[in-house]
C-alpha cells in the first residue's frame, strides 16, 4: 500500500498513476490539502484527478461531507486495487532503473574464432567487474554467419576478423590488426632463418607438407592468394578445420602452416613464427554494431568497457 511521499518521475509514467495515488491516500484518511503536499501538486489539481478517475470508472467514488471528501463504499473497495496499481508502478520504475544501471539484463555477443580467443576473455573479465548482474550470451561462428546475424539484428554486437569492407549498415570500430604469419616446427628453425627477409624466395618451402585451413575459411582464401603470388606448390598437404589441431600438427613436425597472429601465445612452445610480407595477408579485428538497432544499456556499457580496455594498452 502506498504510504510515502511521491518523487517526481522523469517521463510520462508518474501522472498516469497520480489519480490512483490520490484514491489510496484518501482511503488512509488524508485530506486533500495533505495529499497535494505529499504529491507536490496544487489542491485543485488533486480534485481534478479524483474527478477524472471517477468519470473514467463510471461509479461514485466520494461524497462531500462538511467540506471534506469521504469515500463511498465503492471508493473504499476500489482503493485496494488502486494500491496494487501504485505498487506495480513502483516495481516497474525500480526494475527499469536496474536495467539502466546495468544491474540486470542481458547482452548477446557474436564472435569469430580469432577475437573469441584473443580478445573476449580479457574484455569480458573487465565487463563482469562493472556489470556483475548482466547475463552474457556468446555465439561463435564463421565471419559470414556472424556478420549476417548482426545485420539481421539477432546479435547486439559482434567481433569479426575481416579483410575488406563491411556493409554500410554497420558502425565499425577497429580493435587491432590480425595479420597472417607462417608457423613451423622448431626443428626447422635453422632452415627458416633465410626466409625472414622481405625479398626471400618462398618456393623452397614447397618441400615441406603444408597444413591448410578448411576450404570455406577466409584464412584459407588469403593463404591461397599468397601461395599463388609466390608460386609456391606443395605436393603434400593436410586440411584441418580446427586451428588448435593445426597448431599441434605443426608443433609435432607434421608440416608448416599460416594462421592469424592472434592465435599464438607470446611464448608459443615448439612453434616458430615467421612474418611474411603481402597485403593479401592483412586482417583486422573489428567490433560491429547495426546502426539502426536499439542497443540496451548493457550493450552500451560493454562498448564503454571495450574502449577502456583499448586505452589501457591491452589490445596491443
Amino acid at each position: 500500500m502506498y504510504r510515502g511521499s511521491r518523487k517526481k518521475e522523469k517521463g510520462g509514467m508518474g501522472m498516469n498513476v497520480d489519480k490512483y495515488r490520490i484514491l489510496v491516500l484518501l482511503s488512509q484518511g488524508d485530506k486533500l490539502s495533505e495529499i497535494a503536499r505529499k504529491l507536490g501538486m496544487s489542491q485543485p489539481t488533486v480534485s481534478f484527478h479524483l474527478k477524472s478517475l471517477e468519470e473514467g470508472l463510471g461509479v461514485p467514488l466520494y461524497v462531500m461531507e462538511d467540506h471534506r471528501v469521504v469515500l463511498t463504499d465503492a471508493g473504499l473497495n476500489l482503493a485496494s486495487y488502486a494500491g496494487e496499481i501504485v505498487q506495480m508502478e513502483a516495481n516497474l520504475q525500480k526494475k527499469a532503473q536496474e536495467y539502466k544501471e546495468c544491474r540486470e539484463g542481458s547482452i548477446h555477443i557474436g564472435t569469430t574464432l580469432s577475437p573469441g580467443i584473443a580478445l573476449l576473455p580479457g574484455i569480458l573479465g573487465k565487463y563482469r567487474e562493472s556489470c556483475p548482474g548482466i547475463h552474457v550470451q556468446l555465439e561463435s561462428g564463421s565471419a559470414r554467419t556472424i556478420i549476417r546475424k548482426t545485420q539481421e539484428k539477432e546479435l547486439d554486437l559482434a567481433f569479426v576478423s575481416v579483410t575488406g569492407s563491411l556493409p554500410s549498415c554497420f558502425e565499425v570500430r577497429k580493435i587491432r590488426e590480425d595479420n597472417l604469419v607462417l608457423i613451423y616446427p622448431m626443428a626447422l628453425k635453422s632452415f627458416m632463418e633465410p626466409y625472414g627477409g622481405g625479398e626471400a624466395d618462398y618456393r623452397g618451402l614447397g618441400q615441406f607438407p603444408f597444413i591448410h585451413h578448411s576450404p570455406e575459411s577466409s584464412t584459407r582464401k588469403m593463404t591461397e592468394a599468397f601461395l599463388e603470388r609466390e608460386r609456391m606448390v606443395f605436393r603434400n598437404t593436410i586440411t584441418a578445420d580446427n586451428i588448435f589441431i593445426m597448431k599441434e600438427l605443426v608443433r609435432r613436425g607434421a608440416g608448416i602452416s599460416m594462421v592469424p597472429a592472434s592465435f599464438l601465445e607470446e611464448d608459443e612452445q615448439g612453434i616458430g613464427v615467421l612474418s611474411v610480407p603481402g597485403t593479401e595477408l592483412r586482417k583486422e579485428i573489428v567490433l560491429i554494431c547495426h546502426k539502426e538497432y536499439y542497443r540496451p544499456p548493457a550493450a552500451e556499457r560493454f562498448l564503454e568497457c571495450v574502449g577502456n580496455w583499448k586505452h589501457t594498452g591491452k589490445s596491443s
